[in-house]
C-alpha cells in the first residue's frame, strides 16, 4: 500500500521522504523480525537437542554410580573375607610365651584379633 502510494506520487516531497524512509524501516524491520524468528527456532531445537543429551548423560551417570556402589560392595566384602580368614588363623596359632620361657597354644579369639587390628570385617549385614 505504501509501495502503491509512492509509485503513485502523491502527496509533497517531504511526505514522500517520510514515507521513503517509513518504508524502508518496515522492510528492514521485518527482516530482522523474521531472522531473529529464524534464530529463536534453531536455538529452540538445540535446546532440545541439548535436553536429549543431559537425560542420556544424566541416566549414564547414575549407571556409573550404581556400578561403582555394587564394586566397591563386593570388594568390601572380599576384604572383610579375608580379614577374617587371617583374624582365624591368628586364632588357631597363637602361641603364647610365659614368663619363665614355656611356650603353650592358647586360642586367641579371631574377634578379638579383628578388633586389635582396627577392623570391622565381623559387622553384622555390612553395617
Amino acid at each position: 500500500m505504501i509501495q502503491a502510494y509512492l509509485d503513485g506520487g502523491s502527496g509533497s516531497t517531504m511526505e514522500q521522504i517520510i514515507m521513503k524512509q517509513a518504508y524502508g524501516d518496515i522492510i528492514r524491520l521485518t527482516a530482522e523480525r523474521d531472522e531473529m524468528h529464524r534464530e529463536l527456532r534453531k536455538a529452540e531445537t538445540e535446546s532440545s537437542m541439548l535436553r536429549i543429551e543431559c537425560g542420556v548423560l544424566e541416566k549414564n551417570a547414575e549407571m556409573t554410580y550404581e556400578n561403582h556402589q555394587r564394586i566397591v560392595k563386593e570388594l568390601t566384602a572380599e576384604r572383610d573375607e579375608a580379614r577374617r580368614m587371617y583374624c582365624e588363623e591368628v586364632e588357631h596359632h597363637h602361641e603364647t610365651v610365659w614368663n619363665d620361657g614355656e611356650r603353650d597354644f592358647k586360642p586367641l579369639p579371631a574377634l578379638d584379633v579383628a578388633i586389635s587390628k582396627g577392623w570391622d570385617c565381623y559387622k553384622e549385614d555390612g553395617k
